[in-house]
């Protein structure tokens, strides 16, 4: 999962950034993404924290990040969309999933 989501970040970069990757900010992206609970439905507030940490990060690239709100079994859920580049231009969709079934902390 975490390297699922720096994978992410770096896809949402424009090439020339990702030569000069930061790793201190990669670092800070699994830091905050490592959670002592598991993130899934028997922990919505870790599942939530997560959601609003890719938000945020997603705010800060060029474009607009905004949420789909969707509601299972009377808990509401979202995914995260980030929005960028010309509105005419062909679409390029990129998925990743931040819940995780299994924490690996002992």
């Amino acid at each position: 999962m975490k390297i699922l989501f720096a994978l992410l970040s770096y896809l949402l970069l424009p090439w020339h950034m990702l030569l000069a990757a930061d790793t201190l900010q990669l670092r800070q992206h699994v830091q905050v993404t490592d959670r002592a609970k598991a993130r899934n439905h028997h922990n919505l507030h870790e599942l939530n924290q997560t959601a609003d940490y890719i938000k945020a990060d997603f705010s800060e690239l060029q474009g607009q990040a905004t949420e789909q709100v969707y509601r299972v079994n009377g808990n509401y859920y979202c995914n995260i969309i980030l929005s960028t580049g010309p509105a005419d231009a062909p679409r390029l969709v990129v998925g990743a999933v931040y819940k995780a079934i299994l924490t690996l902390r002992s």
